[in-house]
């Protein structure tokens, strides 16, 4: 399974488990193709099967299958992104590997429960069990956990600022040749992606055209995952001014119904054409990114939209459809052909305060979450997708340190403003950071429609009107 996990999938699922004459087959068999999955990384969707091979080692009482079998179980809650029950599960694994001395399993449970405080931000806890993770993978010669853990530590440290990016530079590295050694395609294609977003911002276009061209040229598993390698290609041909193949690649793109990627390319695209002083097309991509993010909001899901004969069963619908294009192409046209306007004065007038929101972010870029924002953005824009998220903490200790530079800005603007939550000043404030409607449904994990709804409630609220950068 190790050498050839698709051939082992495929034998796998040839067999009809009811034929299995035994529970103990049975149950080996759920290992087996559960295990499969995972190597072929899969996504579980169901605990059913795992479920078997739990149940039965649990009765019988085998400490090495229940080691394993609750690690996989782990490994499906992770996937079903029930966490407390993988961790839960993660944990029983543990208990079981260190029972039967079994390092190797160790190491890999370690990567997992790893994994699973990342998830909830809880970076330092990460890290540490990846650092044993690390050592133990070392220790028994497991390369293949070894490079993951590789790749996880280097975005650890790729969050604590630049400093640390030297190191970064150095894992990522280690475990793009371990993962190419190993002929393992998707730990060497996800080195290669995390190098170009490291190189990125070392400033070093050159490398970073590299190693999303070393990802684009990769087996992808499927057209999503090719769409993604392009929008990360297209992305580092964009920063290299390279506009005519930005457009090649982003263009694949469009060939996929992946809302995210869609709305992604789009974007950038509408941004190679401002480039270029053709604004006339920028405009049309940025209708064309608006067209998806007017199908998202109204489904309140992915919608499928394929070029521009999008069908529609009603006539009144095409109405409104049309109509509500032409009212974002005006918007359009006038955020490409007139000047911004700057955050309105009274805002801040009116609490007697400057806010120099400029001098904030020197003061505070290397701040946690000013890097994790820039992360959230930057893995967006490659990957359409999270790889983490901005938590309550998070939104916390930025509220807090503008209230502490601004001499109680925001407790001022409570007082000024009561009717504003907690979550409106948190939107205000990202806002007043200048992060575009975009930015701030990427960081907020909002659709661009929703933003502009919270922003309206917001200036009602404040009752004045509104210019917050609403691009």
């Amino acid at each position: 399974m190790h050498m050839c996990p698709d051939t082992a999938l495929q034998l796998l699922q040839a067999i009809l488990p009811d034929t299995l004459p035994s529970a103990e087959q049975r149950a080996h068999y759920a290992l087996l193709l559960t295990r499969a999955h995972d190597k072929n990384y899969l996504p579980h969707t169901s605990d059913s099967l795992i479920l078997t091979a739990v149940r039965h080692y649990n009765h019988t009482g085998n400490t090495p299958k229940q080691a394993l079998s609750h690690y996989y179980l782990g490994s499906v809650y992770r996937d079903m992104n029930k966490l407390p029950a993988a961790l839960e599960a993660y944990h029983k694994a543990m208990d079981y590997a260190k029972a039967c001395a079994d390092e190797r399993l160790m190491g890999r449970v370690y990567n997992g429960m790893a994994y699973i405080y990342q998830q909830q931000s809880m970076l330092l806890k990460a890290d540490s069990l990846y650092a044993d993770a690390e050592t133990i993978a070392a220790k028994v010669n497991d390369s293949l956990t070894l490079a993951n853990v590789l790749i996880r530590r280097a975005m650890y440290q790729i969050s604590l600022g630049k400093e640390h990016y030297s190191d970064a530079s150095t894992k990522l590295l280690r475990a793009y040749s371990m993962a190419k050694q190993l002929h393992n395609l998707q730990v060497q294609g996800s080195a290669a992606i995390t190098l170009s977003m490291l190189y990125t911002r070392m400033k070093q276009p050159e490398k970073a055209m590299h190693y999303a061209r070393q990802n684009y040229h990769l087996p992808q598993i499927d057209s999503t995952s090719m769409a993604r390698a392009a929008l990360l290609l297209g992305e580092a041909h964009y920063k290299l001014c390279s506009y005519d193949s930005a457009v090649h690649y982003l263009k694949q793109c469009l060939l996929v119904t992946d809302n995210n990627i869609l709305r992604s390319a789009c974007m950038r695209l509408s941004d190679v054409a401002k480039a270029q002083n053709d604004f006339e097309t920028a405009l049309m991509w940025e209708e064309r990114r608006a067209r998806y993010e007017i199908a998202y909001a109204k489904s309140g899901e992915i919608v499928q939209i394929v070029s521009d004969k999008r069908k529609t069963s009603s006539g009144l619908w095409l109405f409104f459809f049309i109509l509500v294009v032409g009212l974002i192409s005006l918007f359009c046209y006038f955020r490409f052909f007139y000047k911004k306007t700057p955050l309105p004065q009274d805002v801040t007038d009116s609490i007697n305060l400057d806010v120099d929101i400029t001098s904030f972010l020197a003061a505070h870029n290397e701040k946690a979450y000013i890097h994790k924002m820039e992360r959230i953005l930057d893995y967006h824009k490659s990957y359409a997708d999270y790889e983490e998220h901005l938590s309550v903490e998070d939104f916390n200790a930025l509220t807090y340190d503008v209230n502490q530079y601004f001499d109680g800005f925001i407790e001022l603007l409570k007082k000024q403003y009561p009717s504003l939550t907690k979550s409106d000043i948190h939107f205000y404030i990202l806002f007043l950071m200048g992060y575009s409607d975009i930015e701030v449904g990427i960081l907020t994990e909002r659709d661009r429609s929703s933003v502009y709804r919270r922003r309206k409630r917001i200036n009602v609220k404040m009752q004045h009107l509104c210019n917050m950068h609403a691009t």
